[in-house]
């Protein structure tokens, strides 16, 4: 077992106790899993991590569920304050940002010199920070996950935690049936954008008997759309990819990369799959419904919509 399944392994009495019991374990599975890391091999940032701010959240609500259970919480991916830190893309730049910040800090001090007011006081304090934040080479986007990384540079630099969330503070979202299905039943989700599948699968975690898989269509063609052979070729490779997992649930995107998702239902369909079809698109669901899809999931924004393809199983 890989690190988080691991914990909810080791305190998985606790975790029944107090009803966490598959919140976590989903919570756990989703970030072990290889398509949701932000790092590669060697525990280096990878260059697409646009899935970072999911895997954020992901990793907050783990730690908030084992807060709320009384379970240690892992320490905090590097990872996740390191991608926020302003990134020195002109060495040129960082010197004259950087001198720039001292000369400002130096005129505030001559001018604030031997005043002890409040007001006096805070403006050090921000031209401080702009030294600080200068020697990281750039001011362009600096927002609170910025400063707080180039916080938690500093702090683990000295040794020190980093900065944190209060997870048993945190309010977590019910999950969207808590009732005991008939049968174990697995649920897919396709789509050809890393960040919105996580965020569609963090929308249904904590339901019991359901367990995730995933299908990330991935082509070098994207978009307006492949045409002829080629897009048969793909709609049939994805098509029997998907019909080898033996889904009961499919969340289906409609945009994906070279085909369109109700073009895809249909072929699966074709095929004589059973499984119940979800729209999950972040547009109209419309061609989706067309092809026979239940009402749009919207990647987690209309989440009961889920409901109605569960009571085919109850």
């Amino acid at each position: 077992m890989t690190t988080y399944t691991r914990i909810v392994m080791e305190f998985i009495e606790k975790l029944k106790l107090t009803g966490m019991f598959v919140y976590a374990a989903h919570l756990a599975y989703f970030l072990d899993h290889d398509l949701f890391r932000i790092v590669d091999g060697e525990g280096k940032l990878l260059k697409e991590q646009h899935h970072g701010d999911t895997r954020e959240k992901a990793f907050t609500m783990f730690c908030t569920v084992l807060a709320k259970s009384d379970v240690p919480v892992p320490p905090l991916e590097p990872t996740l304050w390191q991608r926020n830190l302003p990134r020195i893309y002109d060495e040129k730049q960082r010197e004259r940002e950087r001198t720039l910040a001292a000369e400002l800090r130096s005129e505030l001090l001559d001018a604030l010199d031997g005043r002890d007011e409040k007001e006096a006081q805070e403006i050090l304090t921000i031209a401080n920070t702009f030294v600080l934040l200068a020697d990281r080479g750039a001011f362009d986007r600096i927002e609170r996950p910025q400063i707080i990384a180039v916080l938690n540079d500093k702090l683990t630099g000295l040794g020190l935690d980093p900065i944190r969330p209060k997870y048993a503070e945190l309010e977590l979202k019910k999950p969207i049936s808590s009732k005991e299905l008939a049968r174990e039943l697995s649920v897919l989700i396709v789509d050809d954008d890393l960040r919105e599948m996580l965020r569609s699968a963090l929308a249904l975690v904590g339901i019991p008997n359901i367990n995730f898989q995933f299908f990330h269509q991935y082509t070098e063609h994207a978009y307006p759309g492949l045409e002829g052979e080629a897009k048969d070729a793909e709609l049939a490779r994805v098509a029997d990819a998907i019909m080898a997992m033996s889904p009961d649930i499919i969340l289906m995107d409609q945009g994906l990369r070279g085909i369109n998702g109700s073009d895809l239902v249909l072929v699966i369909k074709a095929r004589g799959c059973k499984a119940v079809f979800v729209a999950n698109t972040g547009g109209g669901g419309s061609e989706l419904a067309k092809a026979g899809c239940l009402d749009n999931f919207g990647k987690g924004e209309n989440r009961m919509n889920f409901a109605d393809a569960l009571s085919y199983f109850n």
